[in-house]
C-alpha cells in the first residue's frame, strides 16, 4: 500500500524473520524455504524453485552448500517448500542455471 513500509501478514508470524530484508516499495517478500549458501534462484515451467547451492569458494564463501542445484516444490500449495531435494548433485561449483525449451542447463 502507498505510504505503508513492512507489513506482517497474518500466519506468517510462525515462520522465520526476515524483517531485515530490504525490498522496494510495491514488492513483497515471504518466506519460502532454508537453502545454504545459494546463488541462483530460478522457477521451471512446471513451477517448481530450483536453487544453486554450491561448496566451492564463492563471494558468499561457499560455507555450508549442498554442492547441488536443489529442487524445492510446493506441491500442496501453501506458499511453502515441500522438501529440498538435490535434483543435480556432486557439483560444488554451481552457479548458475536456465532453463530452455526441453532443456535444463547449469553452470
Amino acid at each position: 500500500m502507498e505510504g505503508q513500509s513492512k507489513v506482517v501478514v497474518p500466519g506468517a508470524r510462525t515462520l522465520p524473520n526476515i524483517s531485515w530484508l530490504e525490498i522496494p516499495n510495491g514488492f513483497c517478500a515471504h518466506f519460502y524455504a532454508i537453502v545454504p549458501n545459494a546463488r541462483s534462484a530460478r522457477v521451471a515451467p512446471g513451477g517448481e524453485l530450483f536453487v544453486t547451492s554450491p561448496t566451492a569458494g564463492t563471494t558468499g564463501g561457499g560455507a555450508g552448500g549442498k554442492a547441488a542445484v536443489l529442487v524445492l516444490p510446493d506441491d500442496d500449495r501453501n506458499g511453502l517448500a515441500d522438501s529440498t531435494n538435490p535434483f543435480v548433485s556432486g557439483i560444488p561449483a554451481t552457479q548458475g542455471i536456465l532453463f530452455a525449451p526441453g532443456k535444463f542447463y547449469y553452470q
